[in-house]
């Protein structure tokens, strides 16, 4: 296994070489630049906007810029914010716990939601119970994530007003921990409720799989009660590409969710991730690209050690 491990560490530093040039090369392709703002607009000279890109280096070519910015990530410098001139590390630390706080819960509530109703369902198959999860996964799978989260802030929030409509805390008011779970509330629901839909239906076509294998049979012959059948063997060996969902959606951990962190006005990774877009600040884009990356690539290594854990058949040399 370490073999395995520290081959896939070094086949990733290419391939992680390789994301950060195709990522640097499609933002700079883009039209405008971080100061394009700057240029419509009759309270700034242009002349002296193009001073400002020529001191920052916006006008070297392309290949330059990136040996400039990969020469100072290699001393563990992301740079500077092109908007707002903060410290790149500064602007990610601001937001990564908020991120951290909303993704933890959401899939924290997922996998409460999604691993029980999938199981049961896979279990009780062609019952109510499985006609209903069905029916609601199904409801979930295909609503838009943006008109759900309207929708929570239309009843909950401007018809109930049973919660707060925006943001993270009170303006005003000092961290108060019922206030910050107030906040937390829909925009945690809206993005459990979406992902338990997709997991629970990999979790009922996975539990499908096994339980009728002959092994599961055995075990019931055995007197094992249905709870450890069901849990000790059959979820275990059917969690393989719950595994592998969960290993995809790691990364979103540190990037947030871009469209409900914008909804519910929740200062994350996400919205920082949109608002750079909008402005191509191109130091924080490639911060948060190349972290994502790594994580992606971790997190997929990760998968394939727990694959082993998971099904003693999986051998890695």
């Amino acid at each position: 296994m370490s073999r395995y491990v520290a081959r896939r560490l070094l086949q990733a530093i290419p391939l992680l070489f390789a994301i950060t040039i195709l990522s640097f090369g499609l933002m700079k392709a883009a039209p405008g630049g971080p100061l394009s703002i700057y240029r419509e607009s009759p309270d700034f000279d242009p002349a002296d906007v193009t001073a400002i890109e020529e001191q920052l280096g916006l006008h070297d070519p392309i290949p330059v810029q990136y040996a400039k910015w990969i020469g100072n990530l290699a001393r563990l410098d992301w740079g500077y914010s092109y908007v707002t001139h903060e410290a790149v590390t500064d602007r990610i630390w601001q937001r990564l716990p908020n991120t951290l706080t909303l993704m933890a819960t959401a899939y924290l509530l997922t996998l409460l939601i999604a691993i029980p109703i999938g199981v049961l369902a896979a279990v009780r198959q062609y019952s109510r119970f499985d006609y209903a999860a069905t029916t609601g996964a199904f409801f979930g799978i295909s609503m838009p994530v943006f008109w759900f989260g309207l929708l929570m802030i239309l009843t909950f929030a401007v018809q109930l007003r049973w919660l707060p409509t925006s943001g993270m805390a009170t303006a005003g008011r000092d961290f108060d921990l019922v206030d910050r779970l107030r906040h937390l509330v829909m925009p945690a629901l809206v993005l459990s409720l979406v992902s338990a839909a997709h997991y629970s239906r990999y979790i009922r076509g996975s539990m499908l799989e096994v339980i009728h294998q002959d092994y599961i049979r055995t075990a019931r012959a055995k007197g094992m009660r249905e709870t450890g059948v069901v849990m000790r063997h059959a979820f275990k060996n059917a969690a393989l590409p719950f595994v592998t969902l969960l290993a995809l959606d790691i990364p979103e951990l540190f990037t947030g969710a871009v469209v409900t962190e914008t909804i519910f006005a929740w200062p994350g990774m996400g919205r920082l991730y949109l608002e750079s877009i909008t402005r191509l600040d191109y130091s924080v884009l490639m911060a948060i690209l190349t972290v994502s990356a790594l994580l992606l690539i971790l997190s997929n290594l990760f998968a394939d050690m727990l694959y082993a854990y998971l099904d003693p058949r999986i051998r890695y040399r």
